[in-house]
């Protein structure tokens, strides 16, 4: 994924002139990809059921020649758009072997139908470890005849625990959970590694987090499941060791038992762009961000006419009308404003469970904390964009417009790099008035009002994150990590060195949506452990949660307890 911001900073570093009209935006996050795989597509990532195919899924209906061709439409999507398609496969010609291999094996397979074809093929990219590259809705094992675990399952850094159970199970609330039908997660996460496209094992947490356990997942990693019921292995909130075995649930059963609940916090904030005192006496401010879509964007979709605009109002803001949707430049300078009022040091920007959106409009927020300084701030953000008729077709720009704007002459299938090393040393009116011109922002005048300055610089920056927090949303917590922010909770299941942003299509005769990488980014050097599992700073334990009550905000409670003063009053 390009930003704004990096390209405003390779031209002045190339060429030192006032940066032109800059028409990049991002479709990189999982939460946006979501929107094209929803209604009736079914899950893509399980295979172990296909051998139960009538069991889990309804049958497309359409002739295996119709089957194949969609088949062949997504391996030419993927080839044409993928910045790297052939590596890990072992090289172009190993590629297309195998390909036709798979090709080969379902023109001959017995009731194929349009979810087998999306699971063979979801399987067969899970080399990749690309979670913006997949067919169908991704990491999903959701079908309505699917049983459900009846369990809530919350992610920790090493693992899970029990949020919310029915009241017969009750006793299991808090419970760390240790094995299922006898075998430890780190051997379970390995079988759902053979299955599920992820970027790092955070992925895989967040494929059963939640409410998502089920008969799907149960049965790709054991062998033995029954489909009815399974062992599971416990510690309790008691520190006791214990086995249960936990029925299975139809949807119509989990909507009429009743569960038990660990608490949830009332002092912070829950929708998306809302902000609240924690403690106003000892100056502490949270932020809730729970998706990086505001009108900020929307307003640009729709003055560039690039189309989408109702799919991804409806995922947004779907009850909110256009004009009562949030500006986050808007919002976020209004907190600001206030925490500069009263002084206060402390800001907790909350991104769990924040599956990303579109980047670009949380630069004008990252100039509105630190002013100047960020501008000059070598991100260390590496892209390479592979230009590809799709990618052309989702920024509604023909191949001519786009060399016409950027002042090159790439054919398509050119991978399009950039050096972002050389950032400006300072920042004049002329080249900061320039930037400010070209972010995606409603409220320009705030921004230059500025002057270089932070509105306001709290002196203690936290950015939440969980295994949810994805694509835009991992960029804004990796930009705040290099301006200073304290990171706190469960590693992203967003890798820092990967393959970026979605690039969406529609299979033409099954109708299923899907998505295809189109940039490689790199944030660390290889080497670095970092490139594929970013740990935040601070990681809270089982033993923490425990000593927080379970709480569903345990995390901002977290940091909290490490403000000074503010143990008193937890």
């Amino acid at each position: 994924m390009k930003t704004i911001f990096n390209i405003v900073r390779n031209i002045f570093a190339v060429i030192g002139l006032i940066l032109t009209i800059v028409l990049v935006f991002v479709l990189c996050s999982d939460g946006y990809a979501a929107i094209r795989a929803r209604g009736n597509q079914k899950p893509a990532s399980h295979i172990e059921t296909l051998k139960l195919s009538g069991q889990f899924w309804a049958k497309s209906g359409l002739p295996t020649a119709l089957l194949l061709e969609d088949f062949d439409y997504f391996f030419q999507a993927f080839e044409q758009t993928h910045p790297d398609p052939y590596s890990v496969f072992g090289g172009e010609r190993r590629f297309h072997k195998d390909v036709k291999k798979l090709r080969r094996s379902l023109s001959r397979a017995e009731g194929l139908d349009a979810a087998r074809l999306q699971a063979e093929i979801c399987r067969f990219l899970v080399p990749l470890h690309d979670g913006h590259t997949y067919c169908g809705q991704r990491n999903s094992f959701y079908d309505s005849e699917v049983r459900s675990l009846p369990l809530n399952l919350r992610t920790m850094t090493d693992g899970f625990f029990v949020w919310s159970a029915p009241e017969d199970f009750k006793g299991l609330l808090g419970a760390k959970l240790l094995s299922i039908g006898g075998q430890p997660l780190d051997k379970l996460m390995d079988r759902l590694a053979e299955y599920v496209p992820s970027e790092n094992v955070y992925g895989l947490y967040g494929t059963v987090s939640g409410w998502k356990m089920n008969s799907t997942a149960l049965s790709l990693m054991l062998d033995d499941f029954d489909g009815k019921k399974v062992e599971m292995g416990f510690r309790t909130a008691s520190d006791i060791d214990t086995t249960a075995d936990l029925p299975l649930l139809t949807d119509e059963e989990m909507q009429s038992a009743t569960f038990s609940s660990m608490p949830t916090d009332p002092r912070f904030p829950s929708s998306n762009f809302e902000y609240k005192w924690a403690d106003k006496d000892l100056g502490v401010m949270t932020f809730k961000c729970s998706h990086i879509v505001s009108r900020d964007c929307l307003q640009y979709i729709l003055d560039h006419g690039m189309g989408e605009y109702e799919a991804i109002k409806n995922w947004a803001f779907p009850d909110t009308p256009f004009e009562e949707i949030p500006s986050i430049t808007e919002r976020f300078g209004s907190m600001l404003s206030e925490m500069k009022e009263a002084g206060a040091q402390h800001l907790i920007i909350d991104l769990r469970g924040n599956g990303g959106g579109w980047s670009p409009i949380v630069y004008p927020v990252l100039y509105q904390l630190y002013g100047d300084e960020y501008l000059t701030t070598d991100l260390g953000c590496r892209y390479e964009t592979r230009l590809s008729e799709l990618y052309l077709q989702k920024n509604n720009v023909t191949l001519e417009g786009y060399n016409e704007w950027r002042g090159t002459s790439y054919n398509i299938g050119d991978l399009m790099s950039g050096d972002y090393e050389k950032v400006p040393e300072t920042v004049g009116d002329s080249l900061r008035n320039a930037i400010i011109d070209n972010y995606m922002c409603l409220d320009k005048d705030m921004l230059r009002a500025q002057n270089g300055k932070p509105l306001y610089r709290p002196g203690h920056v936290y950015a939440v994150t969980n295994e949810a927090t994805f694509s835009a949303a991992f960029h804004f917590t990796y930009m705040l990590w290099k301006m200073g922010a304290t990171i706190v909770g469960v590693p992203s299941s967003q890798a820092p060195n990967t393959f970026m942003e979605s690039t969406p299509f529609t299979l033409p005769n099954t109708g299923v949506q899907c998505s295809v990488s189109n940039a490689i980014q790199r944030f660390f050097p290889s080497d670095d452990p970092r490139a594929k599992v970013f740990r935040p700073d601070w990681t809270p334990t089982w033993e923490d949660y425990k000593r927080l009550g379970f709480d569903s905000r345990a995390d901002l409670l977290y940091i909290l307890e490490k403000i000074p003063g503010m143990r008193q009053v937890l």
